[in-house]
This record gives structure tokens, sequence and C-alpha cells, in this order.
């Protein structure tokens, strides 16, 4: 049993909260391993960053860097800061010695609460911070009040040193945090105030942080060239996401050829580092108040973005950009005959450059790698204007030129079964013609049976009917597939010897010199006519273009008088100027095609008035697309304005 008690003893341990985060880094700091990748780094020569090879990264190192570069920073963004910093410098030494300086300062008071000052409560006790009141809204990226404190902890050396105008402090720690100079006896116990003279390197007001990390827990006997210059872009990075901001960076190694100043008047001189002089014209920028996302319609190998200042470039505020943009660019190609096109295509056509403000931050480990939060709708929304832009980009000439490569030989099958099955299906309520000669044959397209018996006493040899059941669906957001599994409108196909894909066979070998839509002259009937011109003028536009598209014009009153003529009114305004000379004549207000006599049929068959319908341009096909298309916010403006609701 004493064995047994002795185990527990030894099994369960209770450790310091500095032994833990040394212990358990990965927890804290995330990855402490020593990887060879593939990393953009700036070279010199080129002045240009680029994708280099062999890269040594170890994160979890880079991180504790990262943490106290971005507290300067965030002093930066942060509104209510004491002092607006404008200048960063780093100085980065092989054997691990690290200087950050910045213009700002933290306040050399006493805390109140626990009677520490206020620097070595930010920087020598875990889970201290200003950027614990969730009410308030934060534009930085502290979240936990850990940060610059982990630094401290896997430092051999770490010190700080900030002036606030009126009083100044130095306060150092070593042992991993586990002493401080508070603890000598060369410090009173009341505090360690120096004199503002003897703040070296602090001008009036300002921070100056020093550490030497502890490379042991690393395995690294120094930094390395990798690492100092991946540092080197982290300090182009938050200039880049900071315009206006500068930042100096120096370093020990390859003779101060990596000694630089970074100052960026906007986003896009940042992304210019990355791309090659033939990018530069194909840039797509989204920019509003909070948000700078630059789209390049290729894929250079990473994306690169920012919340708040900090590098993250995973998470939900890359998942929202990129769902908006495929979701635009996916209705596109459903309509122009592209719908093979995935979102994974897309993707990997796009680099994506994102300078992004989230409103208090939220990440899924204390590396801050991905963005958790749950993205406000009214944020990181690109513009209808930009999306539409898409169309007419690069990008989706690049879709358009893979489509062909990738989905070519795929859409020909697909096209050839489907005009097989056109080309066998029978057009069962087809009322044929006499003829066979295509240059004088001509189609009518009714509207239900009622028109059926007219028709059949008053053609002539060149005529042939299709009995439409009614109203056609909209088609202008079908696909072929689903065209032809309606039965009606395969048969309207089938009857005039079309084929999809085949614009110049389908002009020369159109069994009918016209098409002539035969609808009734109401609301229902313009909008079925509607709904045939936007079925041809998206799948079949070269029949406009032919002129073989007719609306054939049946009055809508008519006056008889016997011994006289019918007179025949095909607009209330025609009627109303005749009106008055109409005395003795019955007026008939006709209901539709069912409501023609047999004369009236054949004046309408052999007296044609038309309407030839034809397409000049684009525009013409995007006016269709206004009216028929999913709605479109221009369908709306017009039908408000029609309505009155929109005046001048």
């Amino acid at each position: 049993m004493e064995n047994i008690i002795q185990n527990f003893d030894e099994k369960y341990q209770v450790k310091s909260e500095i032994e833990h985060v040394l212990d358990k880094s990965g927890m804290w700091i995330g990855s402490t391993n020593n990887n060879v990748i593939e990393y953009p780094l700036f070279v010199p020569s080129k002045n240009k960053i680029v994708l280099l090879k062999n890269i040594g990264k170890n994160d979890g190192l880079l991180k504790l860097i990262d943490e106290v570069l971005s507290n300067a920073v965030d002093e930066h963004r942060r509104k209510e800061s004491l002092f607006k910093i404008t200048e960063i410098k780093v100085i980065a030494n092989n054997n691990g010695h690290i200087t950050i300086i910045d213009n700002g300062g933290i306040p050399v008071q006493i805390h109140k609460g626990t009677g520490l000052l206020i620097p070595e409560l930010i920087f020598g006790h875990l889970r201290t911070s200003s950027n614990y009141d969730d009410s308030k809204e934060r534009e930085v990226v502290g979240t936990n009040g850990l940060g610059a404190k982990l630094t401290n902890i896997f430092s051999k050396r770490f010190s700080v040193q900030t002036c606030d105008t009126k009083n100044s402090v130095n306060i150092e720690w070593k042992n991993n945090m586990r002493e401080s100079n508070k603890d000598l006896d060369t410090y009173p116990q009341t505090g360690f105030l120096i004199k503002k003279e003897d703040s070296k390197d602090l001008n009036n007001h300002g921070t100056k942080i020093e550490f030497e990390l502890d490379l042991d827990r690393f395995d690294l006997e120094d930094l390395g060239v990798s690492t100092i210059r991946i540092l080197q872009r982290r300090c182009i990075d938050a200039a880049a996401a900071n315009p206006g901001l500068t930042i100096k960076f120096e370093s020990d190694i390859a003779e101060g050829k990596l000694d630089s100043t970074w100052m960026f008047n906007n986003f896009q001189e940042y992304v210019n580092l990355f791309l090659e002089t033939k990018h530069f014209d194909n840039l797509l920028e989204y920019k509003n108040k909070k948000d700078d996302i630059v789209l390049i319609p290729e894929n250079i190998g990473f994306n690169i973005a920012f919340v708040n200042g900090g590098l993250c470039c995973e998470g939900t505020h890359i998942k929202k950009l990129e769902k908006q943009l495929t979701t635009s660019i996916l209705e596109y190609c459903l309509k122009n005959d592209m719908e093979l096109i995935t979102e994974k295509d897309i993707l990997q056509r796009i680099t994506m450059f994102v300078n992004t403000t989230v409103i208090n931050p939220t990440y899924d480990s204390q590396t801050k790698e991905r963005l958790t939060n749950k993205i406000d709708k009214y944020i990181l929304n690109f513009s209808k204007e930009f999306l539409d832009s898409l169309k007419d980009s690069d990008l989706m000439q690049s879709l358009k030129d893979f489509y062909e490569i990738k989905y070519a030989e795929t859409k020909r099958k697909e096209l050839k079964q489907l005009n097989k099955l056109i080309s066998t299906t029978k057009t069962k309520k087809l009322i044929s013609s006499a003829s066979k000669d295509p240059s004088m044959n001509e189609l009518f397209l009714f509207e239900g049976n009622s028109a059926s018996n007219g028709f059949r006493k008053h053609r002539n040899l060149f005529q042939s009917a299709y009995l439409l059941r009614g109203k056609i669906k909209n088609t202008f957001n079908l696909n072929r597939n689903q065209i032809v599994e309606n039965v009606e409108l395969r048969e309207v196909i089938a009857a005039c010897g079309l084929l999809f894909g085949e614009p110049a066979k389908n002009v020369k070998n159109f069994k009918f010199n016209k098409l002539i839509i035969a609808s009734d002259m109401d609301f229902d009937g313009s909008h079925i006519c509607g709904l045939l011109i936007a079925f041809f003028g998206k799948h079949f536009p070269e029949l406009f273009k032919a002129l073989k598209i007719y609306r054939a014009l049946s009055p809508i009153i008519i006056a008889t008088k016997k011994g006289q003529d019918k007179k025949y009114y095909y607009s209330i305004e025609d009627f109303d100027k005749e009106a008055n000379t109409l005395k003795g004549y019955e007026i008939i207000y006709t209901k539709g095609l069912g409501g023609l006599d047999n004369e009236d049929y054949r004046q309408m068959l052999r007296n044609q008035k038309l309407i030839l319908f034809s397409i000049d341009d684009i525009s013409d096909i995007e006016a269709i697309s206004v009216w028929f298309d999913k709605a479109t916010t221009l369908r709306k403006e017009l039908i408000l304005e029609d309505s009155g609701e929109i005046s001048e």
C-alpha cells in the first residue's frame, strides 16, 4: 500500500505557471519544431518578395518576437493610446538578442489594484491586459493577456525601459522571468524609478524592449539567417497593414544588406512587392473604410491576409470573401454554358491580399493564425459593382480557357447526346405545312389549343403551328439538360431543326423563314412572348441576328357594321383616334386569339402585322437579362420607377 501511495505522489504533480509554460510550450506558443519549408521573403537584389525554398522556420520562436512587435503595432492602432506610435525599430542579432524600440510610451504609474508599476504588471505577470473588456470595441491583435509575458518566460533576460514624459523606468527580468531587478538590493522596495534624463534612446517618451531568447529550448545555437529574414518580412508586413507607420529593421548578418526602412502609403504598394510587372494591369482592388482587398487572377502560391494589423491568412474572414467570389462567378458560369466550373477551379486561379479590421477578434489558438469570429453580415462585403466587374476580368478569361481545355471533351459528348435526343424527338403537337421550302415556311407558336381550328381553316400552304399549353418556363437560368427535360421546349427546338452549340448550322438549317410568336395581346400574352424571347435570346441568339423571330399582332378591338368592311385596331391609342367616326358600328373587344372568328383569323394570317425582333449588340442580351434573370437590382428599380415610387 505504501508503494501505491508513493506512486500517487509521483504521478500527480504541481507546477508553477512558469514551469507549465516552459514544459508545455506547444499549448502556449504553438510548435517549437524547426521545419524546412517554402516561404516568401524579401530579396534585396530584386527589391521583391519571392517564394524561396529550404527556409528554416520555427513558429513558436517567431511567435515570441511577434508578440512584442504586435504590442507596439497595437498601440499605433489603438484610438485611446497614451502616445500615437509612428515609428518602430527592430534590431535582430544572430545570438538571439532582440531589441524593439518605439516612440510611444507606457504610463509609469502605480496600479492601484496590485500596487505594481504598470510596466511591471504588463510584462512580468501572466493574464494582465488592457483587452479584457469585451463590451468595448477592439481593433487590435491582443486578446488574452499572455503575449509578451510568454516572450519574457522564454528569455534568459528581458528588460523594458519606458518613459511617459514625466517618469521613466527600467525593469529587468532574468532566468525565464523568475527574477527581476526589483528583488535586488540596488533597487529600493518602493520602486525602481530612474531619472528621465538617464533614459537612453528614448526622446521624452517611448519604449525600448530588449530580450535574449533562450535558444536551447528550441534546439538552436543561433537564430539563423532564415529566422532573421522572416523577422524582416514580419516588419514589412506590419508596416504594410498599417499605412503611415514606419518600421526600421537592422541585423548583424549579411553585411547589413537586410537593413531597411519600411513605410507604405497604401496597401497596393505592399502587394506590388510580390508581383511581376505583368500583373500590375490585372489587379482588381476593392476598398472601403475597414477593408482593402486586392485580387490577382493568377495563383502565385499563397494568400496574404492581415486582421487588425496582424498576419492571419486563414479563417472566417477568408471563407466569407471566397464564398462571395465563387457564388458570383458560378452564377455567371451557369448562365454562360460553363456549368462544370467548380469552386475549387475558381479558387485555384485567384490570389487574395486582404487587410481588414475585425472588432474584438477571436482565434483558434495563441498563435493567432486562424480567425474564428462569426463575421457580421454588414462587414467584409464586396459591392455588387465589384462582383459584376469580374465577368470582364482576366480571371473570367482564365476560367474560360481552362474550361475549353479541361471540359471541352466532356461538353462535346454531352452536347452530342442532347442533340441526338432533340433530333429524334417527335413533335406531336406540330401542325405541319404542306411546303418543304424553308425560305417560304412560317412557324406560328400559339398559346393553347383554342387557336388551332381557326388556324387550320385559314392558313396557307407555307404555314405551320405549334400549340403551347400556356406559359412556358422561364429558361434564362436553366442549363441545357433542364431545357431538354421539358417536352414542349424540346419539341419546339426539334420542330425548328435547331441544335445546341451550333449557331452557324442553326441559321443554315432553320426550317422556317419566320418564327412568329402568336400570343394574346394582353398582359399574359406579352409575358409568354417575353419568355419565348428570353428562351431564344439566351440559347439561340443567332436566330435574332438572322432576323427570324417575329411577334404577330392580333386586333384587340374590332368595329363591325353591316355592309362595311371590318375595322381592326391593334392598340387603344389607334382606336381612340377614330372612335368619333364609328357611329353605327358594333365595337367588339377581343379577349384573345380564341375570340377571333374565321374572317378575323384569315385577316391575321394573310394580312400579317408583325414586329421583328433583332439583337444589335451585347446590350440587348443584357436587357433581356434584367427582366428574366433571377432578381436583379435594376429590375426592381425599373418597376419602382414605373409605379411612381421613384421620381426625379
